[in-house]
């Protein structure tokens, strides 16, 4: 990874350079613009570094220095004015667990989501007003709405439900901090996918499109059902 200062006609500066060939490297943004990551990952290990995006020699942190099979994640939030990390990791948790952090101190941690035998915790996203938790619940994959509480702390999650208990949904692409609104997602076995808009306040559904279905489809015409077999 290369530093410029566009316009300076000095130098690139080297900023990290990986020596495993086995890692892949990736540079981004955090959604609230307040931090710059770069990500390197094989895979079964990860590990990020951070830096401030508003300081242009800003040097780069590591979040969690990588040990073997280990994965994680890293978000950025403001949680009653105070900068977090949430850590989404496996480390001794194979479905994976959510833990918060200082964006100071990343090592401090303390848990929100605990490790669960039946669910796995595929992501979190951070906004300014609420996160969003994405994960997997009897084989389906969910999604879960946390709203922040301005004083700090979270408020009561919230499972985003649908008319059917075989949809499954996922978020769509939400790159704005401060949108009032989530795309997400949502389909089963005789629903065809559908994109809503989702008020994260009210909790209003707006229906953006749905995937057309050549042929005369009626979706009244099909049954969809579940049976369990326990061994």
């Amino acid at each position: 990874m290369w530093r410029y200062r566009l316009g300076s006609g000095g130098p690139s500066e080297q900023v990290y350079h990986e020596p495993d060939e086995r890692f892949w490297l990736a540079v981004g943004r955090t959604r609230s613009n307040a931090h710059v990551l770069i990500a390197a990952g094989s895979a079964v290990t990860s590990e990020l570094r951070y830096a401030d995006a508003a300081d242009a020699g800003a040097q780069f942190t590591v979040v969690l220095p990588r040990r073997d099979g280990v994965e994680y994640s890293v978000e950025h939030a403001v949680i009653g004015g105070q900068d977090r990390f949430l850590i989404l990791h496996n480390d001794g948790a194979v479905n994976f667990t959510l833990v918060e952090a200082p964006v100071s101190d990343p090592a401090r941690q303390r848990t929100l989501i605990p490790h669960r035998d039946d669910v796995r915790l595929d992501g979190v996203d951070a906004f300014a007003d609420h996160l969003v938790v994405t994960y997997r619940r009897e084989a389906l994959p969910r999604v879960q709405l946390w709203p922040l509480d301005p004083d700090g702390g979270y408020g009561e999650p919230q499972e985003i439900s649908f008319d059917s208990e075989l949809m499954s949904s996922g978020l769509g692409a939400n790159p704005n901090w401060t949108s009032p609104k989530l795309r997400v997602g949502a389909g089963s076995f005789v629903t065809p996918v559908r994109i809503y808009d989702l008020d994260v306040v009210t909790g209003e559904r707006t229906l953006l499109k749905e995937q057309p279905v050549l042929g005369e489809y009626r979706r009244e015409d099909y049954v969809e059902r579940r049976d369990w077999a326990y061994g």
